[in-house]
């Protein structure tokens, strides 16, 4: 369905010359017009007079789209005039468990997506439980991984780092498994947790500066602890001088 958005409203002789520089010397330009009640009124004057000529109103609205093949002079009738531009369908993905993926319609991913679904200059640090590096959607999305935690090494046999990597940048339209908010970004894998998905205040720590060298742009925590610490704020206010942007949960409890 082609839905025309009225996104102009200003003088009529600007717009009309705008439409104008849009199109091929000699072509016919297909307008969206704005009349006023009198214009409603005489319609048919309003476009005779433009060189135009009707082909469709739009729903019970005043605007008509119009065909004109030069620019109009302004007609106090008019309200506004502008090119009817083309619309595109939003960005989406054919992974299988798109469909059941609500979260990311509801932040609005498919339309961001038609800007960028992100870069490989953004990394973004996973602060978790590490990853599992064989998963299909992350291959080719691992930038760097290490091991600061007492867990044996870096891969996620608890299953949270995995999950919070997918939701991050899982890759994108490869027919398997599921989409991500950022396809385009890659991870760094930070594990500070362990197995049960504990991890001490000091390897949060070294997993925050450690990602910063390998040269994360964000760092998410997807992790809460039961004190404040003064040592971690510092490790975050260090991140946040180098230009890090940082993302943590508040209480996943709630």
């Amino acid at each position: 369905m082609l839905i025309a958005v009225l996104l102009a409203m200003g003088p009529v002789a600007t717009a009309l010359a705008q439409a104008q520089k849009q199109r091929p010397t000699g072509a016919t330009e297909e307008l969206l017009g704005g009349l006023t009640t009198a214009g409603e009124v005489e319609t048919g004057d309003v476009h005779a007079r433009g060189g135009g000529a009707l082909k469709r109103r739009m729903g019970l609205t005043s605007v008509h789209v119009v065909a004109v093949p030069a620019a109009n002079a302004a007609d106090p009738r008019v309200r506004f005039v502008e090119p009817n531009g083309r619309m595109q369908a939003s960005a989406s993905a054919s992974d299988p468990a798109f469909a059941q993926q609500w979260a990311l319609s509801k932040i609005g991913a498919p339309l961001a997506w038609d800007t960028t679904t992100g870069t490989p200059d953004v990394a973004v640090a996973v602060v978790d439980t590490g990853v599992d590096p064989q998963h299909r959607d992350l291959q080719g999305q691992i930038r760097a991984i290490a091991k600061l935690s007492a867990a044996p090494d870096a891969i996620d046999r608890n299953g949270h780092g995995t999950h919070t990597a997918g939701v991050i940048a899982a890759a994108q339209n490869n027919g398997i498994g599921t989409s991500s908010a950022a396809p385009g970004t890659q991870i760094i894998v930070a594990r500070a947790l362990d197995d049960s998905g504990s991890g001490t205040y000091a390897d949060v720590i070294e997993a925050i500066d450690w990602s910063v060298a390998q040269g994360a742009r964000v760092l998410n925590f997807s992790f809460t602890g039961a004190q404040s610490s003064q040592a971690l704020a510092d490790a975050v206010a260090r991140a946040r001088a180098a230009g890090v942007l940082v993302v943590a949960v508040s209480d996943e409890s709630d």
